[in-house]
Order: structure tokens, then C-alpha cells, then sequence
């Protein structure tokens, strides 16, 4: 790691994320060319590296939690922490993913500093300019289906309150991204700074109705459409399906996911 910090340009901290225009303003209902990987057959290691590679950036934070016999550690029970991690505080973050021996609480380790909830047993971290106290909702094995071994765990949860620093609002009444200044994680050991932002209309079904059912009818004559009875849209030719129209009673056309 230190002959890696010798060739890298020093960190910048005057570095602040700017706005700017849509990166493709000449989007239109075209089809692009894909290529497309078959998991089973793939690699698992390549595989691997393709999945974090395009699942980016990823939020990280901290789970800090309280287990039975009292021990507070940074990793849930039935009342957890999730901490949003900030760049003033990386080093404590990756200094937290060593590979401490069971029951060995990381606090310590870190240096962070805990701080009162409300609700969950567990502390939270003060460093962290947005926490969420949460309750244990449901705790979901996953299951290889060829292997039938389990794989990880998929937890669910409730948020019960939420902490957000006072210096991080804006004048609307936003939390500002420029000073929380989150970080995410991106492939290999790389984490990701939060860089300029873009912001971008919602469409409005009133005005781009026209041109998506104009962008179908060209598919139909192509390579088939078929519109079932609720409105849902399979697209035949384009390896999966697209977004369909669907009128609801008394109201504007929505917009909903096959």
C-alpha cells in the first residue's frame, strides 16, 4: 500500500462535485448492440470481477450493533446502526476490514467515536454525517439452486429514526451532496469519490407517449410487438423486455416495469 501512495497524486481536498448537463442529450428509442454473458458458463473469478465492476458505484457504510453479551461492534441483531461513510473518515473504514478474531469489537481498532440513538441499543458513529437506527425486520438465506449451500444473507429492516447532521442541509431543505460528500466502492480495492452530479428531468408521459409508441411501432414492423390486456409490452428480437404504457382509469398514462 505505501509504494502505491508513492505514485499516486496526493489526495485533493479542494476537489468539489459539479453539475452539469445530461451526457447524452441526443438520446432517442434506439436499440443499442449488447454482449451478453452466461453466468453458468463464465468464470466465476472473471465473473466476479465483471459484477463489481459494472454494480458501481456502490454505497458502503458502517453496521454498528450490540450483540447478547453487551459487545459493540461495527459489522446485525435485532437492533442495528447503518452509518453513511464520508471521506474525512476513509482510513477508519478500511481500517475496520481487517480480519479481527470473533467477538472482537472494531471500535477500538477504528478510533471512531460512539454516539447516543434513540432507539437501537447500539451506538452510532458520530464521524458519520447520516445514520439510520434500524430494527431487524427479516433475515433472508440465499441458496445456491444447483449447490443447495447458502451463500449469504440478505438482511431486511425498518428504519426507526434517522440522524442527519445539521451543517449537511441546504437552503431547500435537502441534504447537500457537496457536504456530505459520500464514498462508494467500485471494482478491485478502489473506493469512488463522488464526482460531478447531472441533473435530469423525470419524463413526463404527456409529452413522450408519442415518441415511445412511435419507437414500438417501429419495433413491431422489425420484429414483432405483442401488448397484452394490462398494457404490458414483450418485445420480441431484443433479448428482453421493454417498458410498457399503461392507462389507468381517471388519471395520466403511467409509466410501469414488466
Amino acid at each position: 500500500m505505501e509504494e502505491a501512495n508513492k505514485i499516486m497524486p496526493p489526495f485533493n481536498r479542494d476537489k468539489m462535485p459539479q453539475f452539469t448537463r445530461m451526457p447524452n442529450p441526443a438520446f432517442t428509442w434506439e436499440k443499442d448492440e449488447w454482449t451478453a454473458i452466461d453466468s453458468k458458463k463464465e468464470d466465476p473469478q472473471r465473473m466476479y470481477k465483471i459484477m463489481i465492476g459494472g454494480v458501481c458505484p456502490r454505497p458502503i457504510a458502517f453496521i454498528s450493533t450490540r450483540d447478547e453479551n453487551g459487545v459493540d461492534n461495527i459489522s446485525p441483531y435485532s437492533g442495528f446502526t447503518v452509518n453513511i461513510v464520508s471521506e474525512p473518515f476513509l482510513e477508519q473504514v478500511n481500517a475496520s476490514a481487517v480480519d479481527a478474531p470473533f467477538g472482537f469489537s472494531e471500535w477500538e481498532l477504528c478510533r471512531l467515536i460512539k454516539a447516543p440513538t434513540v432507539w437501537a441499543d447500539a451506538p452510532r458513529v458520530k464521524e458519520s454525517a447520516f445514520s439510520m437506527e434500524c430494527e431487524l425486520y427479516k433475515e433472508i438465506e440465499i441458496i445456491h439452486p444447483t449447490t443447495k449451500k447458502h451463500t449469504a444473507t440478505t438482511y431486511m429492516a425498518l428504519v426507526k429514526h434517522v440522524h442527519v447532521r445539521n451543517d449537511m442541509w441546504n437552503e431547500r431543505g435537502n441534504i447537500e451532496l457537496t457536504r456530505l460528500r459520500p464514498v462508494s466502492r467500485s471494482g478491485d480495492i478502489s473506493f469512488t469519490r463522488t464526482g460531478d452530479g447531472l441533473r435530469v428531468l423525470r419524463p413526463q408521459s404527456a409529452k413522450e407517449e408519442g415518441n415511445v409508441r412511435t419507437f414500438m411501432q417501429k419495433l413491431k414492423e422489425e420484429g414483432g410487438v405483442d401488448v397484452s390486456e394490462h398494457g404490458r409490452t414483450e418485445v420480441h428480437g431484443t433479448g428482453g423486455h421493454m417498458t410498457g404504457w399503461e392507462h389507468t382509469e381517471g388519471g395520466p398514462c403511467e409509466q410501469r416495469p414488466c
